[in-house]
């Protein structure tokens, strides 16, 4: 008997002992969503930029609910239906589990197999979601159809979807469609987020122009997924999708308030006012809001109605041939937004095919109000050198190359050079070599040859503190980094006095190349920020990145003491570039052409810690999602002539989710020759990786 009530009471504790590790697992709540393609799951071959607000939907909740998207392109409340999509749903449905629901977009069109009624079939089929979904014993959320961004010009008596010329005021194209979720939801009493509101009060927010950001106008001759190029003012991008997302999750969070303590609340994909959002990150590649690498070389920036913009090369992976200038836009030096190629390859001319265009620089002309682009144009082997010229009257928009800037009637046929603007408005073109000349007043020509500084080299750049008149310039070693040096005088005029170094030597001005000062405004002071390049050859586009930082200046002396991989650009202080980074995986070396590193990691986005040297070479770095799609890739350059260790690349964030890291020798060295036939580069394609870490 004793014995007996000894194997009772064990029995017991041990029921009691597995209820308490059982009762307290959690149950992973799933959101079901039906609806129409601005909902949908995109493809992301070929680096395909459309997203679904429901496919970014992740991002913004705790690893506690699971997104399960059917919404499909194309369909409707009824087609959904028809073609038992909404039975699969049902088929997995369980209690407790959440289907938001959104139709309308289709819904209104005349297709048989689409079409739907509001007030009649329309409601119909929403109240049928509503109801067979409680009958599962889970929760309804109902949505009306996002906006469509459609400004008709004054008179338009047609929705065209996108016009010529836009007008002011936007127009809703989705009438009684919008009225249909809201009265089906006050009916049987359901959850509604007003989402047409939401993003109509999104767009008329951002304005005519800085609302394109949002949808799929997408140029042509930039994607492959869409080498024609598209205007699509109904689909979102990646970037839109984001913060449509998160807006949609915001709202759900007031009028589902089970839902509120798993939302993830000012994401810093969409959130980029936040803190982190105001470092410079030197030496990695940088992305624009639509995840794609800033590609802008050989740049300036210019200051227009309180935002900058930056003008480069549009660099090519695949040849030297000018491609474009390209023209980014920001409110904070920091997150930048692609506007367009502002200058394209010209049919022939000087800026033709197989030519060269560098070293685009951009000024406003005080006495004409014209914004004025200068470059060095040439050929493949720099033998037919010109200064050219291009003109436009808004900043952002397609310039007009003009041809050859003259001196006394004749082109000037030299290479590298730069600009300059002082503080009284006259212009001031800086050529390789020391020629600095002054510009005529509506900047279209030039007036004199002003000063001639001997001893000066290639990539020149000047600015002004304190009355004096700096000017930078580079060794001539090609692409290859050298220790920069620099000028001052003070007058523009002269006489010019060689000063040395401004970085400390043998660091290859770390391991970049001078090609604008920019007057960084800092309280009452400006700072004159070094912007330099770190040119990759032969992959330009891809692989080249930025160094930027801030001069330090005492009398004629300037300095960049020490390198700066990340930096507070407002406070001028270096940052914690790893910031909240957990250690993944250890060191890995290899030049073994084909040889791939995979690492497993969960989070947002991964960083990669190297070493560059003279031995390195380039290394595909891709993510694949779960589904083992590649949802990001680039190459990385591991080499450099003067050895460093840093942070080689910071993959672009994600939604949270189960991610893998491939590192790729590609086998191809960084090594090229000049025109008198010197070699630069590497001997080897060696990638050496001390850490790697995920965030």
């Amino acid at each position: 008997m004793r014995n007996l009530k000894l194997k009772l009471l064990f029995a017991l504790c041990a029921l009691l002992l597995f209820s308490a590790f059982t009762t307290g697992k959690k149950d992973v709540i799933t959101i079901f969503m039906i609806g129409d393609s601005t909902m949908a799951n995109k493809s992301l071959r070929n680096g395909n930029l459309e997203r679904g607000w429901g496919q970014m939907l992740p991002g913004f909740l705790t690893d506690d609910v699971r997104v399960d998207n059917h919404a499909m392109n194309g369909r409707s409340s009824l087609s959904f239906i028809n073609e038992g999509r909404w039975d699969t749903v049902l088929s997995k449905l369980k209690s407790g589990d959440y289907v938001f629901i959104q139709f309308g977009h289709n819904d209104e069109k005349p297709a048989e197999k689409l079409h739907t009624v509001p007030g009649s079939t329309f409601d119909g089929n929403l109240r049928r979601f509503v109801r067979e979904t409680r009958e599962k014993g889970a929760h309804p959320v109902l949505f009306n159809s996002i906006v469509r961004r459609n400004f008709p010009p004054e008179g338009a008596t047609e929705n065209k979807g996108s016009y010529e010329v836009e007008g002011n005021t936007l127009v809703d194209t989705h009438g009684e469609y919008l009225e249909s979720p809201r009265r089906v939801a006050k009916e049987m009493n359901v959850p509604f987020v007003d989402l047409n509101k939401l993003t109509h009060d999104l767009v008329v927010g951002m304005g005519v122009e800085k609302s394109k950001s949002l949808f799929m106008w997408v140029p042509a001759g930039k994607y492959d997924f869409c080498p024609q190029g598209k205007i699509d003012n109904t689909h979102l991008n990646i970037y839109g999708g984001k913060v449509v997302a998160g807006i949609a999750m915001e709202a759900v969070a007031k009028v589902v308030s089970e839902l509120a303590p798993y939302v993830r609340h000012h994401d810093p994909e969409v959130y980029v006012a936040s803190d982190s959002g105001k470092v410079v990150y030197n030496g990695i590649p940088w992305f624009d809001e639509q995840g794609n690498i800033v590609n802008a070389h050989g740049a300036c920036i210019v200051e227009d109605g309180g935002r900058y913009y930056l003008f480069g090369e549009y660099k090519s992976d695949k040849s030297n041939a000018f491609p474009g200038f390209s023209c980014y836009s920001s409110d904070d030096l920091v997150n930048w937004k692609f506007e367009r190629v502002v200058l394209p390859v010209q049919p022939d001319g000087i800026l033709g095919p197989d030519r060269v265009g560098e070293r685009v620089k951009v000024m406003k002309c005080p006495s004409t109000g014209e914004y004025v682009m200068y470059m060095h144009a040439d050929d493949l082997g720099y033998k037919d050198p010109y200064i050219g010229y291009a003109t436009c009257k808004t900043i952002n928009g397609e310039y007009k190359l003009q041809g050859p800037l003259l001196y006394d009637g004749k082109p000037v046929k030299r290479w590298d050079m730069g600009t300059f603007q002082d503080t009284d408005g006259k212009g001031y073109l800086l050529i390789h070599h020391g020629p600095v000349y002054r510009l005529s007043d509506d900047y279209r020509s030039i007036e004199a040859e002003v000063a001639h500084i001997k001893g000066m080299g290639e990539s020149p750049t000047m600015f002004k503190k304190n009355g004096v008149y700096f000017m930078l310039t580079s060794n001539l070693t090609s692409w290859e980094k050298n220790d920069n040096f620099y000028f001052t005088a003070p007058q523009i005029e002269g006489p010019w006095t060689k000063q040395g170094l401004f970085c400390p030597k043998g660091k290859l001005t770390y391991n970049s190349q001078s090609t604008f000062v920019f007057p960084l405004k800092c309280g009452n002071d400006t700072i004159p920020m070094f912007m330099g390049d770190r040119w990759s050859y032969p992959h330009q586009a891809s692989a080249a990145t930025y160094v930027w930082m801030p001069l330090q200046v005492d009398g004629t002396k300037i300095s960049i003491p020490e390198y700066w991989q990340a930096w507070d650009i407002r406070k001028l202080k270096p940052a914690d570039a790893l910031n909240k980074g957990k250690k993944l995986y250890g060191a890995w070396k290899s030049n073994q052409k084909g040889n791939v590193l995979e690492i497993a990691f969960k989070g947002t986005h991964a960083a990669i810690v190297g070493e560059t040297n003279p031995h390195g070479g380039y290394a595909k770095v891709s993510v694949l999602n779960a589904e083992k799609d590649t949802v990001y890739s680039s190459l990385v350059d591991f080499y450099s002539k003067y050895p460093e260790k840093a942070i080689r690349i910071i993959t672009p964030k994600m939604p949270k989710a189960n991610y893998t890291l491939q590192v790729e020798i590609t086998g191809v060295r960084p090594v090229w020759t000049d025109k008198t036939k010197t070699i630069y580069g590497s001997d080897g394609t060696f990638v050496t990786i001390d850490n790697v870490y995920h965030f």
